[in-house]
C-alpha cells in the first residue's frame, strides 16, 4: 500500500492543469494558448496554426491582430464581430476547430461553414492564415 501512495504521489504533479496565470513579476498576463485548424471537407485538405495572446506569437501570421479580435470578444468565439463582406456563394466546406486555453480555461470551439470566404468573415483575423 505504501508503494502505491507513493506512485500516486510522484505521479499528481504531472497530471496537473496548466497553471492560470503566470509567476507574478513576469510580465506575462494570464495563459492564452490554442491551436486553430480548418479542414475542407470536399478536399479533405487540412490547414493549421498555433496562436498565443499576452505576449502575441506562435505560428499564426498575424497574432496581434487574431488576439485582438479575441480580446475584444472576451475570448468566446460566438461574441466575435464579423466583417461585412461579400462571399461568393461557392459550396466548399469547411469546419473549423479551435482547442486551447483562454486566459486560463480550456475551451474547444467546432463549426462548419459553406467555404473559406465565410468562415473568415465570421471569424476574422483569428482564421486569416
Amino acid at each position: 500500500m505504501a508503494a502505491l501512495a507513493l506512485g500516486v504521489t510522484l505521479w499528481a504533479p504531472f497530471t496537473a492543469a496548466p497553471p492560470a496565470a503566470a509567476h507574478p513579476g513576469s510580465g506575462m498576463g494570464i495563459f492564452t494558448y490554442m491551436e486553430i485548424t480548418v479542414t475542407y471537407t470536399i478536399s479533405g485538405r487540412v490547414v493549421s496554426t498555433s496562436l498565443s495572446c499576452d505576449p502575441d506569437n506562435r505560428t499564426h501570421p498575424n497574432p496581434k491582430q487574431a488576439c485582438d479580435v479575441l480580446r475584444k470578444a472576451g475570448g468566446d468565439f460566438s461574441r466575435i464581430q464579423p466583417i461585412h463582406r461579400a462571399c461568393p456563394h461557392v459550396i466548399d466546406p469547411v469546419i473549423v476547430n479551435v482547442d486551447g486555453f483562454w486566459r486560463g480555461s480550456g475551451f474547444e470551439y467546432e463549426r462548419e461553414f459553406i467555404n473559406r470566404c465565410v468562415a473568415d468573415a465570421t471569424l476574422g483575423d483569428v482564421t486569416r492564415f
